[in-house]
């Protein structure tokens, strides 16, 4: 059986993945808080480390200051590398024309 972690704002069930580089995505669907977080043993400990980032004021609900994509503010995002710049996607592509492809 699946077990539920409740989300410390708002108490609905946390949807937590992991993504290509080993950490996990933890996101609450009901207040859309999210964040993403290194993987520290078992669940218990990345929930954990979600509710005290939550407490702490680190990660704000969409409305609050958070919420680009995937819950996150952009600038989180492209720490992580979830999100480019276009200069960087154009260096990646070689300045390529994307539309020929």
């Amino acid at each position: 059986m699946a077990q539920r972690y409740p989300c410390p704002a708002c108490d609905s069930s946390l949807d937590i993945r992991q993504m290509y580089n080993k950490k996990l995505h933890v996101r609450c669907p009901g207040c859309g808080r999210a964040d993403v977080i290194d993987p520290c043993g078992n669940l218990d400990g990345v929930v954990l480390e979600f509710a005290c980032r939550c407490d702490d004021g680190r990660i704000a609900a969409p409305g609050e200051g958070g919420g680009g994509g995937a819950g996150m503010p952009p600038e989180r995002l492209a720490d992580e590398r979830l999100l480019r710049s276009p200069a960087e996607i154009d260096e990646m592509i070689g300045g390529g024309d994307i539309d020929a492809l």
